[in-house]
């Protein structure tokens, strides 16, 4: 029930920022305009930019980047890998909001490790109950 209540919590303030945004004219980059200048993490790049490019950074919420997860987990990538990516997103997100002025006013949350490891149990007794996600 407490995860249930922080996901609506996050997409709350998602929203919120989205309009907040929006209503004093804010122009948020697209993924792949933070990731070319704040993304140092080459390998990691090579997975995360065909998900997310095209996205603007207001879109990638919290639950966009669990469907992340879940598609590298389909692809193959274990835990450490994706926690990695994860990682290298995490940093780009921090880069850019550092700068001044910054280059974005939204960084999404980033999964933890552990929530990662239950997301990865969890795709794995689906698959096994019902044949893959």
């Amino acid at each position: 029930m407490g995860s249930k209540l922080k996901q609506q919590q996050d997409q709350s303030h998602e929203s919120l920022l989205h309009a907040s945004c929006s209503q004093v004219g804010i122009v948020q980059p697209g993924f792949e305009e933070l990731a070319e200048v704040f993304l140092t993490d080459q390998e990691a790049g090579e997975h995360l930019e065909p998900y997310f490019n095209g996205m603007p950074v207001l879109d990638i919420s919290c639950e966009v980047i669990r469907g992340y997860v879940l598609h590298r987990f389909r692809q193959g990538a274990d835990n450490d890998q994706v926690n990695s990516e994860l990682l290298s997103m995490k940093r780009m997100f921090d880069r850019a909001m550092a700068t001044v002025p910054p280059r974005s006013f939204h960084a999404p949350r980033i999964p933890v490790p552990d929530e990662v490891e239950a997301m990865r149990r969890a795709w794995l007794k689906s698959a096994n109950n019902e044949g893959g996600w």
